[in-house]
């Protein structure tokens, strides 16, 4: 594992651009999350507006509530489809990111086109893993709240907050997340060919993903906790907070998911570290 490691280092330096599909998938995924936005708003106040004669808007009169089961048959499916699509983007990054790292490990050259291939054919699975990401994050950050609660955690929170066993049960759940996905992960760095990933493998590379699970946690509460700061700092130009400065938060809280996704490819490349016990003499 430390030869991994040292490798994963070794090519983020010798080779920054291993992160360029990354930074790509940071500004798309904010300008889907922008479109999404903005649809969702077009819609709401189409479905769920009406216009005076005067011009201002004025809610629907229609005490069947029909315009609101229009809009939500309309709205839940395409933001559905919506999230999937952002999630595939930066799960198509890193499997990208990964690829080269592979091919750059084997043969130290960028070899985009033969990365784009294997990406191409793995867009599928891609679009698969990403929907099952949507779920159990969305299912952690439903169920964290709901299971701080639960009586048997009451002596907890005579000592702690309960945003922070909030935290804690937010970590309990993405190390589970973790566990259950990264051989899935590993299957889209591999070959077609190759052999069936080792037990060793898939445990060094569980044990990273739930570092960086925890890793990320911490991030996300630090960047939550700085953003009215931020937005304030930046007020009068929207345009480097917009455009600029949030994708690049972006890409630097991604950034150990990126890491991890070329740790997993040398770790696999390289085959996990074995220790020769000698016999006797």
């Amino acid at each position: 594992m430390h030869e991994a490691l040292r490798k994963t280092a070794k090519l983020v330096q010798d080779y920054p651009l291993l992160l360029a599909p990354l930074a790509a998938s940071c500004w798309l995924s904010y300008y889907l999350e922008w479109f999404l936005r903005s649809a969702t708003h077009f819609m709401l106040h189409h479905w769920l507006m009406g216009h005076s004669v005067f011009g201002y808007s004025v809610p629907e009169a229609d005490p069947t509530h029909e315009y609101v089961r229009r809009g939500m048959m309309l709205l839940l499916p395409f933001g559905l489809a919506m999230r999937v699509l952002i999630f595939s983007v930066t799960v198509a990054a890193f499997v990208l990111t990964a690829r080269l790292a592979r091919l750059l490990d084997s043969s130290s050259r960028l070899n985009w086109r033969g990365a784009l291939i294997a990406l191409r054919v793995r867009l599928g699975r891609v679009v698969l893993i990403s929907g099952a990401v949507l779920v159990l994050f969305g299912a952690t950050m439903a169920l964290s709240p709901a299971i701080a609660s639960l009586e048997p955690f009451a002596f907890l929170r005579d000592h702690y907050s309960f945003m922070t066993i909030v935290r804690g049960t937010l970590m309990v759940c993405a190390a589970v997340v973790a566990w259950l996905l990264t051989p899935f992960f590993l299957k889209l760095i591999a070959d077609h060919w190759a052999d069936p990933i080792s037990p060793q493998t898939k445990l060094w590379s569980r044990i990273a993903a739930i570092a960086v699970a925890f890793v990320l946690i911490l991030l996300q509460a630090y960047v939550t906790d700085w953003t009215p700061r931020i937005n304030f700092a930046l007020e009068d130009v929207p345009l480097l907070r917009h455009h600029i400065v949030w994708p690049i938060v972006s890409f630097l809280m991604n950034l150990p998911l990126a890491l991890l996704w070329i740790f997993l490819a040398v770790l696999q490349n390289e085959g996990p570290e074995t220790v020769e016990v000698p016999g006797p003499s």
